[in-house]
């Protein structure tokens, strides 16, 4: 067990963004933030409710599809900067197209632990959202799953770093985080607390002062509308400022846990 440093990692992350913040920050814009935007001002705010309504129609379906090419910029812009974070000789044009190239694996992660998680929570959840009493077994599973996703959330922060570093399918990137990640459990989750805490107070604090400047001059944020475009600029803006330093702190973190346990081709 790596016992790891959250200020070492802070001090190597603010480090990264000074010498290489010209080169991380566009890459993030590109991966993170413009797909996404893009999705989000053609369809608009109520886009999930369309596609709950009309889950047999074509642009319920081409909505999926625009998901998965979202996630996997996502992914990609991820692990591209988990690499830059680890080599600072790496190109960016070659650390994206690795990045891309990986993607995939990222994504089968996520898929593999959401489904599961999904099948616990979702009875409790269909109850309450017909305004129903859930039964003992759906309120057990809910907990069940609450329970499970915070400890696995712990447990595989280290994925896209591990992709970025070394490769491998989904399950090797999962039993390598766990491994890695063994005796921080605790100290890693709140560590994702604190990212979403900080990430709330900076959308809350965007939307306060700036998006009510945007309602008040371009009105409704119907899809295509420059109220929407804005407004989901705006939203992506704040999750990139917090999004990157997070990234890279993480990967700094999974450094400090390979250099205490046996070494792994092209590990840092």
């Amino acid at each position: 067990m790596t016992k790891l440093s959250f200020s070492g990692a802070w001090d190597e992350t603010r480090a990264i963004l000074r010498r290489d913040g010209r080169l991380i920050w566009p890459l993030g814009l590109m991966t993170l933030v413009l797909p996404q935007l893009m999705i989000a001002t053609v369809l608009g705010p109520a886009a999930m409710t369309d596609l709950s309504q009309n889950a047999q129609t074509t642009r319920s379906l081409s909505f999926l599809l625009a998901l998965l090419l979202v996630a996997w910029a996502r992914f990609g812009g991820l692990t591209a900067i988990a690499q830059l974070a680890l080599h600072s000789d790496e190109r960016v044009g070659d650390a994206l197209r690795s990045g891309l190239k990986r993607a995939p694996a990222v994504l089968g992660v996520v898929l593999l632990v959401l489904l599961p998680l999904t099948a616990l929570l979702a009875p409790a959840l269909l109850a309450a959202g017909q305004q129903q009493q859930p039964s003992p077994a759906s309120a057990l599973g809910f907990l069940a799953g609450i329970i499970l996703g915070v400890v696995i959330l712990a447990r595989l922060q280290f994925a896209v770093s591990i992709a970025a570093a070394e490769g491998g399918s989904p399950i090797r990137l999962m039993v390598r985080s766990w491994r890695l990640t063994a005796g921080n459990t605790l100290r890693l989750l709140g560590f994702v607390l604190l990212f979403v805490a900080v990430l709330l107070i900076v959308s809350i604090a965007l939307s306060a002062v700036v998006g009510s400047l945007v309602l008040l001059a371009f009105g409704k944020p119907d899809p295509l509308s420059v109220a929407a475009l804005l407004l989901s600029a705006l939203g992506l803006l704040g999750e990139l400022l917090v999004l990157v330093p997070y990234s890279i702190m993480l990967t700094r973190l999974y450094a400090q846990a390979v250099k205490g346990s046996a070494s792994v081709p092209h590990a840092p």
